[in-house]
């Protein structure tokens, strides 16, 4: 079998500029990549306290499955099912109809309208529950 491609001067020269030309981008990619990186050089770092209150933070909702208030945990149970844990203790804030409560005041079948957490300690900051 013979193999007839034909291929113009000027598709070669085309070829050959986009060659480059993806070459010059993947270098430019390769020399500007450590500038974009968290633990690349950059200005003086923020102090943390200038930091966001929000930054890390989540919120969600449900209902409580399950509360030791001696132990510092909380499970609630979300609308698709999903059940997640969460520390709590005295710096924890739980509100019912704009009355303070204790983490000890939660009790089963609670619902939670939102809670606020950190999301990678899972440690609940407020807890809103719903009027009984």
């Amino acid at each position: 079998m013979k193999c007839v491609c034909r291929v113009r001067a000027g598709e070669i020269r085309i070829l050959v500029l986009m060659d480059r030309l993806l070459s010059a981008l993947a270098l430019a990619a390769l020399i500007v990549a450590p500038a974009f990186s968290q633990s690349g050089p950059a200005g003086p770092a923020a102090p943390a306290a200038e930091a966001t209150p929000a930054a890390g933070m989540a919120k969600t909702s449900g209902v409580v499955i399950a509360v030791d208030a001696a132990a510092g945990t909380l499970k609630l149970k979300d609308k698709a099912g999903m059940t997640m844990e969460f520390k709590i203790g005295p710096e924890t804030k739980v509100m019912r109809a704009g009355k303070t409560l204790k983490p000890g005041d939660i009790a089963i079948r609670d619902k939670v309208r939102l809670l606020r957490y950190d999301r990678r300690t899972h440690q609940a900051v407020r807890i809103e529950l719903a009027k009984r």
